[in-house]
């Protein structure tokens, strides 16, 4: 069965025989690196070396990025450094709201040209009101934040577990498993996702992954083809 699996998406990629796979590892090797998906994670558990800090013109600088019980609160603008000349990728994050609002930004090439999420707590207490903010920035100048309120009940503690679907111009933004908007624009089509925090704003976060070029084909014959000490 499995054989067969294989010879059927080898059809479905237009990939040479299997023989002749067996005789050139590099044509394999190839193949792999453009089909398969580019995953990223991190943790936050060793360092920020992957994080490069964007120039902002913000007039009131928040604190800077800091390691706080295992998590990292963000400052200023960041942006994960590997993600930066991506298109379309499905990039998630888990986050906890400690004052006031997280933010983040995606298909960013620098701060002055970016996509921005946030989920901003507008009304505080143990059961707060939080909403969905969104906007885009291009040569610096933000267009109008667009609002939704978070369809979903949550404490001053929960975890905000952030899905966002990236592709052509089409985006999608969930919250803890619940579709909270979906939108298209085509101001930036490529570019990479980051972290900030404004003054007065703390977010603890506790990871954040990014996984690109995510197809049947290239899932299958990563998962096939890697080593066996790496399965």
């Amino acid at each position: 069965m499995l054989a067969l699996c294989v010879a059927v998406v080898l059809g479905i990629a237009g990939l040479p025989s299997r023989k002749t796979m067996e005789a050139s590892g590099t044509l394999v090797g190839n193949e792999v690196r453009k089909r398969a998906a580019i995953r990223l994670y991190d943790d936050f558990h060793n360092n920020l070396d992957a994080w490069v800090p964007a120039a902002s013109n913000v007039k009131n600088k928040p604190a800077a990025w800091a390691s706080q019980n295992g998590f990292i609160q963000p400052g200023p603008l960041r942006l994960w450094s590997e993600t930066q000349t991506l298109k379309d990728y499905q990039f998630e994050f888990a986050a906890e709201i400690r004052q006031k609002a997280v933010s983040w930004a995606f298909r960013a090439s620098d701060a002055a040209n970016l996509y921005a999420c946030r989920l901003e707590v507008v009304r505080p207490g143990p059961l707060p009101e939080v909403e969905f903010v969104r906007f885009t920035r291009a040569g610096g100048i933000a267009s109008k934040p667009v609002r939704r309120r978070l369809p979903l009940t949550v404490r001053a503690d929960t975890v905000y577990e952030v899905k966002m679907q990236v592709r052509d111009s089409d985006f999608l933004a969930a919250v803890n498993g619940v579709i909270v908007d979906t939108w298209s624009d085509n101001t930036h089509s490529k570019g990479g996702v980051g972290f900030w925090s404004d003054a007065g704003e703390t977010a603890s976060l506790r990871y954040a992954s990014i996984r690109e070029r995510d197809d049947f084909t290239g899932r299958v014959l990563a998962d096939i083809l890697q080593p066996a000490d790496k399965k």
